[in-house]
């Protein structure tokens, strides 16, 4: 009986731990709520459609997936259409010039272009600030980085 009181009366005299209330914040990804990844099929004729600005054909089409069904690596599949629809002649890309000359209106085509969003406002100024570090960035490199990333398989 005396240890309950002893121990009572310890208790008695501590202060009360503070409880601190948090607030639920909805957190949203950036550019939306994006959720389905790409089918194989949707991922090479938007890719073309990006770079060259036209549709693709329906045996190219077919042929690009006929390379997904005969390798089980996508990722080095998806890596290899990108680069070779960049290094292509066809390909509707902006000059070094351009880029250069106005670069807001570059990173803000370039996220309309491949992402169908306008930049956040850190997004359009790491991208800038980016360009005008690195002189030896070119749009092709930009485009390259814009495609491979995951929200390009998203839609």
């Amino acid at each position: 009986m005396l240890f309950l009181l002893l121990a009572a009366s310890f208790t008695a005299c501590m202060e009360p731990e503070p409880i601190y209330e948090v607030e639920p914040i909805l957190v949203e990804v950036q550019g939306g709520q994006k959720k389905a990844v790409k089918t194989d099929r949707q991922f090479v004729s938007g890719a073309f459609a990006d770079v060259m600005k036209k549709q693709i054909t329906t045996s190219e089409l077919d042929e690009a997936i006929y390379c997904y069904d005969a390798n089980s690596d996508k990722e080095m599949i998806r890596d290899m259409i990108i680069r070779d629809l960049l290094k292509r002649t066809a390909a509707v890309i902006p000059s070094v010039s351009e880029m250069r000359s106005d670069p807001e209106k570059f990173v803000g085509d370039t996220y309309r272009r491949f992402y169908k969003r306008d930049p956040s406002d850190l997004e359009r100024w790491t991208v800038q600030n980016q360009l005008a570090q690195d002189t030896s960035i070119s749009p092709v490199m930009v485009f390259y980085v814009f495609m491979s990333a995951e929200e390009y398989s998203y839609f």
